[in-house]
């Protein structure tokens, strides 16, 4: 039969543990021993033991042994959290980005410190300044691309765009790259300026398939925005020989009728601003 062991005869056995680590460490024949040793009693101190203070006092030996070591300065950052001591815990995170040689592994430290910055310390705006450092580095993180669309506002549409931008560059699938570009399309639109960054888009997408409503609509109203009344006409022209039939391209001959009355050019009789409307009432999610 196998003996019980309380939880009291357990901690005591751990902090035994703990103690004979710190005896070997104390003789070890290098600095890397040295290291190891006292990295293992820290972590039985703080996870066995449940001796946070125990062994935060032993990483910090640590930390004077090696102080640029970035295994050292996070497993500081990580006790400091477990403490909830987030000033601290933001202090060694930094400093294990400003130590850490990888990447990759930099950047999951990045995420963590954009976290405690946003959640725990209320400063958003520096936890988007990482995020942004961090998908400089690593354009493929999903998780820094995911942490800046919780963390973007809906006001800060900059940020929603680059964010998008982003996302395009990883989007392989062309009905997921429709999807993002309608979304940029949508959000450069709302930014408005002369830039003609919501009609690449939209243009982009409705190269990617021009039966999509979304996109015709999107191009439609980005060169009606712009009185570019050639470029209309060329346009109107090419959605309705790529229309199959059905109500959407119905209504796309209705529309290149009521431009052809005005010879293409600047719309202002409210009948025909009327017929155009019609247009604009199509269900974004349909096709031609």
């Amino acid at each position: 039969m196998t003996p019980v062991i309380d939880a009291e005869d357990l901690g005591t056995w751990w902090a035994g543990v703990a103690d004979i680590l710190l005896q070997e460490a104390r003789h070890a024949d290098s600095e890397y021993d040295n290291l190891r040793l006292l990295m293992d009693a820290a972590r039985v101190r703080a996870e066995e033991c449940s001796d946070l203070d125990g062994g935060y006092s032993v990483y910090l030996e640590c930390h004077q042994i090696a102080p640029r070591n970035p295994r050292v300065l996070r497993a500081l950052a990580r006790l400091c959290c477990k403490r909830e001591d987030w000033a601290s815990a933001k202090d060694w995170l930094e400093k294990c980005v400003a130590e850490e040689g990888d990447a990759l592994i930099r950047t999951e430290i990045k995420l963590e410190l954009a976290e405690l910055l946003a959640m725990r310390l209320g400063e958003s705006r520096e936890a988007l300044e990482v995020l942004w450092s961090a998908l400089d580095e690593t354009p493929q993180s999903e998780g820094a691309l995911l942490m800046l669309a919780l963390l973007l506002g809906e006001s800060d549409l900059e940020g929603q765009a680059e964010l998008l931008r982003r996302r395009l560059v990883l989007v392989k699938e062309p009905e997921d790259r429709i999807n993002v570009l309608l979304q940029l399309g949508h959000i450069e639109s709302l930014r408005g300026g002369e830039g003609g960054e919501a009609l690449t888009a939209y243009q982009e997408a409705y190269a990617l398939d021009n039966t999509r409503w979304a996109s015709v609509l999107g191009v439609y109203r980005c060169l009606i925005e712009a009185a570019n009344w050639p470029d209309l006409q060329i346009f109107v022209s090419d959605a309705i020989a790529a229309a199959p039939g059905g109500e959407a391209a119905s209504r796309l001959r209705l529309l290149y009728e009521v431009l052809q009355g005005t010879h293409f050019g600047e719309v202002t009789d409210p009948s025909t601003l009327h017929a155009l409307e019609s247009v604009l009432g199509q269900d974004l999610n349909a096709r031609l």
